[in-house]
């Protein structure tokens, strides 16, 4: 479907014209239909990375699938304070 040699924004359009075909009755616009293809996505390397034990508090810990809805919601927590501390620091330099 997509090209490594294409521009994120190419990939993207395509992607999109690529679901509308799947869903041509749905109003969606591109945007939003992006930032939840990137939140897919984000979850799905943040499950991969914890089943490899590559993010802090996994290791020890059964499989991603295996852990109780509220261990879940722990580590999803703080994966979420982990992105909002993350966009506090860096936001463009107001001095520069």
């Amino acid at each position: 479907m997509t090209k490594g040699w294409e521009s994120k924004t190419i990939q993207e359009t395509r992607m999109y014209q690529y679901w509308q075909t799947l869903e041509p009755e749905e109003t969606r616009n591109q945007k939003s239909v992006i930032a939840r293809w990137n939140q897919i996505l984000s979850m799905f390397k943040f499950v991969v990375s914890f089943n490899d034990h590559r993010i802090a508090g996994s290791t020890g810990q059964p499989n991603w699938f295996r852990l109780t809805p509220e261990e879940r919601n722990e580590h999803l927590q703080a994966k979420a304070q982990k992105e909002k501390n993350f966009k506090k620091v860096s936001r463009p330099c107001q001095l520069c």
